[in-house]
């Protein structure tokens, strides 16, 4: 549980930096690496394990809020995948580019959020074992 704990609160640290640190102001909101989408997802695998791994210790409520949140930064990290059989939107019009950009902006607020207090959780976690 401790190995998984610690990689676990290694890849999310690493992927939360990378989100808090990132300000490319230049790229439109579909120019996202597939890399880096992966790399969340197998940080929400190590976190889900972890707190597998841990259900009987007495970290088991931060583990589980780390799985948790984890989950839910993956939820929220499919929308902005690039996917092969979703069709790019063609954006025609200010307003609605606008409204594209500002969706972006909120979505990785979000995500960014939900890194933070996954690394948090994950933290404590390894505190409390």
């Amino acid at each position: 549980m401790t190995l998984l704990n610690a990689a676990a609160t290694g890849a999310m640290g690493l992927l939360a930096g990378m989100s808090l640190a990132q300000h490319v102001p230049d790229h439109a909101p579909s120019e996202r690496s597939p890399l880096r989408g992966a790399a969340g997802f197998a940080a929400a695998a190590l976190a889900v394990a972890a707190a597998i791994a841990g259900w009987r210790s007495k970290a088991r409520a931060p583990l589980v809020a780390s799985a948790a949140l984890a989950m839910a930064h993956s939820a929220a990290a499919v929308d902005a995948l690039p996917t092969p059989w979703r069709k790019r939107e063609v954006v025609s019009g200010e307003t609605k580019l606008i409204r594209l950009y500002r969706r972006d902006a909120r979505l990785a607020g979000l995500r960014g959020a939900l890194q933070a207090a996954t690394l948090g959780t994950l933290l404590f976690a390894s505190a409390r074992a």
